[in-house]
Formats: C-alpha cells, structure tokens, sequence
C-alpha cells in the first residue's frame, strides 16, 4: 500500500514527540503527494496542523490515497528505541490492519503497531487576519517561554511597530524579553498594526516539543486572536493554534 523511508530515524521521531505534544491518537492522511494529519487538542483549545510533502522522505512509495490511525503515544514509544545513525522504514499492507517500522542500523529491527479506528472530525483552516508576525530562532522563543514559566502561568505577546516584547508578570515578579529586526535571533517581521493577546504558558512549553524539528518558528497574532505557531519543514511543516486567555476586564 505504501512504504517511506528516512536515512535518519531522529527526524520522524522528532515529528511524532511534535504532534504526541498534543493529541493522542491522530488520523493521517497518505496520499501520492505527502502526508497530512489535523486533530484538536481534547480541550479544543489547541490544534495542530501537520503536513509532509513526498520531496521530504528519502523513498516515498504511495499508489493511491489511505487513512490510518495511529496511536502517537505508542508510535513515540517504538521511536524513542532509534540508535544513533539508524535508517527508518515504514510501510503498510493493503490490509490496513498494521504499521510495520523497522530500523536499519548495525541490525535491522522490525517493530509492528496496531492501526485503530479513528472517527475524526472535519477541522477546517483557522481563517485568521493576522496583524503581526515574526520570524525567530526556536532557541530564542523556548529561553523567553523559560523564562516567563519562573514568574507565571501566562505569556503576554505585544507587537509594538517592528518590536516583539514577550511578557509575564507573577506574584513574585515579572520579566520581559524585547526583540527587534535587528536582533540575530530575529530573521523577519511583518506588522500591519499593533498587537497584543495573552497565551497558556502550559500549552505553549507542550507546543515547543516542535521545536526539535525546525530551527526557526513563525508567530502569527493579532489582538485577543489565537497565534499560529508554525516550525517549517520543506515549506510545509508542523503548525500550532492557540486560543488566547481571557483576561477579565
């Protein structure tokens, strides 16, 4: 039915510890061009957006278009057994009943796992006018959430002309990170107007595992709007919604 291949392993483990971040189970969609795959976060706070073009897998072998369903915790748990240097494969049989993953090292190890029936849910792209957005290192934007989690449970976002200021505030203190299109960590910034909403800081260290699969992130906000997080991958990539905090008036 399919069968795809990565010369390192690391890059698909990276991907199911991304998209495990928030969901459990998730229905994939494989097809010809790629894989895709969107669930919501049980809360329906949070939601995240995945797709892998063919061009991104070693070998891509796919002669028409299947839904599986996996169970992302058990995928991690056979991902996280990856040697150093290990070569994955990942295939299915007509019969849909079986992931088969093996990794090809110093010996080749073959795992199965169990395909499950997932009812899911059309979810339709968030259409959203973003005012503001930046382009950053991942490393920059993990140390600033870091940094806010010492003094807070929340993260305020303000987009002040070409200026991000990232803001939280505690009973024990505050701390604020200000970066501009003159900083090393900042690769591009694009703002229409001022912005500024306010984000679980719990969710956002969840959305940060996906940071292991891109070097650089996009943020997307506009005021009191959910932030689009997305860490590129072959000009597609894993992409986060976050719904703002209501903060009382």
């Amino acid at each position: 039915m399919f069968k795809i291949k990565f010369a390192d392993a690391k890059f698909w483990k990276n991907i199911s510890e991304a998209l495990s971040s928030l969901v459990d189970e998730g229905s994939f969609n494989v097809s010809p061009t790629g894989i895709k795959m969107r669930a919501m976060d049980p809360s329906h706070i949070a939601m995240v957006d995945f797709e892998l073009p063919s061009e991104a897998f070693q070998q891509y072998e796919c002669s028409k278009e299947v839904k599986i369903g996996l169970n992302l915790d058990e995928m991690v748990k056979i991902m996280r057994r990856a040697g150093a240097g290990d070569a994955l494969e990942i295939s299915a049989e007509d019969t849909l009943d079986r992931l088969h993953i093996n990794f090809i090292g110093k010996a080749v190890r073959r795992f199965s796992l169990s395909l499950i029936d997932i009812q899911a849910e059309s979810i339709p792209t968030p259409n959203i006018d973003f005012k503001s957005i930046i382009t950053l290192t991942t490393e920059t934007l993990r140390q600033a959430i870091e940094d806010a989690q010492i003094i807070s449970d929340h993260l305020k976002l303000l987009m002040e002309g070409e200026t991000l200021i990232l803001k939280a505030a505690g009973d024990t203190g505050e701390v604020e990170i200000k970066l501009t299109k003159d900083n090393d960590s900042v690769v591009s910034v694009n703002s229409k107007e001022n912005s500024t909403a306010t984000y679980s800081l719990e969710y956002l260290n969840d959305i940060m595992k996906g940071a292991s699969t891109s070097n650089i992130v996009e943020l997307s906000f506009s005021t009191n709007m959910p932030i689009k997080i997305m860490f590129p991958i072959e000009k597609r990539g894993i992409t986060y919604y976050l719904a703002p905090r209501v903060e009382a008036e």
